[in-house]
């Protein structure tokens, strides 16, 4: 090989050799050319190497090796997978349909078990939101099955599940039982529980047992989740979860969904283990007063001093959100439904005071399902004057 000296050019074809080598082995050229969003912000030239137990890891643009908690990760696109961003940005923009398609893409072409799991935690979450039921068990318990982690699994597809077609129950059940012995975390399997519970097939009670079409406390005509045929699931009080109030800005929690479908029991059940977490407590608290509040509304038969005890452990619920996290958007709101607890124990002078005290807090803009009920309220305490 000829010498090359200083002034001289290098021949283009060992130039060209040379510069591909140099890329190979210089950091930060070509290695790194995944994308991270952090903080609303996009860091560019990063090279993911995993996600595992909630630690997002990759080596930043300067060469530095970071660790970052999943909860941080806004949005991820990596150069071997374009359509994971593709996916994730449908996905934030609510159209899921489109997500479900780039996911599926990517999880075809995934070899790294971190990066499958990562997917799926995505896509069962967008079939449960098209109402795909089906898909979205499947996906969920192929996590459940690989042994993901609890993070992935903290919110299984309820809405979806619950409308599974009644040909499908079956088969539905017996996947979630295998799988359910199987996982190793209480959590995991409480969650499968849940699902479980929505798929069951029970026979029709008696009239006059809670949850029964008929029954006070549950809308007419209608059967709660999983009430097709079987044995009566007794003691699960369900009601119109169409006529609650809950905040636009909606916790991704099945708590929510129960609610929304009106079986309050489980909410309520959901709730608890939500609490019992201690990772999120605000919203946590508040849907479990919410679950509480519910049940005490939809319970018109119990013995009146029993449901006078239920409102006031939702009322316990909610001033738990008013004491410890008076900062939070949830605050108001409990505290508004405070009033309404003293309203219905018969405290109706303390629960004037109690909405006279947060309308300045319960404005129309930030809370437009609430401060109508405000008003509502207000004005049926003007009218039992």
């Amino acid at each position: 090989m000829p010498k090359i000296g200083r002034n001289q050019m290098m021949p283009r074809p060992l130039l060209l050799t040379f510069v591909a080598l140099l890329v190979l082995v210089t950091p930060g050229v070509s290695a790194r050319a995944d994308s991270v969003k952090l903080g609303g912000f996009w860091i560019e030239g990063v090279s993911v190497h995993k996600i595992v137990d909630g630690i997002v890891s990759y080596t930043g643009p300067t060469g530095v090796e970071v660790e970052t908690s999943i909860d941080q990760l806004e949005g991820l696109k990596l150069t071997a997978h374009p359509k994971l961003g593709e996916a994730l940005d449908a996905f934030t923009a609510e159209d899921y349909k489109t997500a479900v398609t780039h996911l599926v893409a990517t999880r075809r072409a995934a070899k790294d078990a971190w990066l499958r799991n990562y997917v799926d935690w995505f896509l069962f979450r967008a079939y449960d939101r098209t109402g795909d039921g089906v898909n979205a068990l499947k996906t969920y318990l192929a996590l459940v099955d690989a042994g993901a982690e609890e993070k992935y699994l903290e919110n299984p597809p309820v809405r979806s599940v619950a409308a599974v077609p009644d040909t499908a129950r079956a088969s539905a059940t017996d996947s979630i039982e295998r799988s359910q012995t199987r996982a190793s975390s209480e959590a995991v399997k409480e969650s499968l529980q849940m699902l479980l519970d929505m798929v069951k097939v029970d026979t029709p009670a008696t009239p006059g047992t809670p949850g029964t079409p008929g029954t006070p406390g549950t809308e007419p005509g209608t059967a709660g989740p999983g009430s097709s045929g079987g044995t009566p699931d007794q003691g699960r009080v369900r009601g119109d979860g169409s006529k609650l109030i809950l905040p636009a800005r909606k916790s991704d929690s099945p708590v929510v969904v129960l609610l929304e479908l009106g079986d309050f029991s489980k909410a309520l059940e959901a709730a608890n283990r939500e609490v019992e977490r201690r990772d999120n407590l605000a919203p946590a608290l508040f849907y479990k007063g919410v679950a509480q509040r519910a049940l005490a509304d939809a319970a018109s038969n119990m013995d009146a001093s029993a449901r006078r005890k239920m409102y006031l452990d939702a009322g316990l619920s909610f001033m738990r959100v008013v004491v410890y996290y008076e900062n939070t958007h949830y605050a108001p709101i409990a505290m508004l439904e405070v009033g309404y607890v003293h309203q219905q124990a018969g405290d109706t002078e303390t629960a004037r005071q109690i909405y006279e005290e947060v309308a300045g807090r319960i404005g129309e803009a930030e809370y437009p399902n609430y401060h109508k009920r405000l008003l509502e309220l207000q004005r049926g305490l003007t009218a039992t004057q």
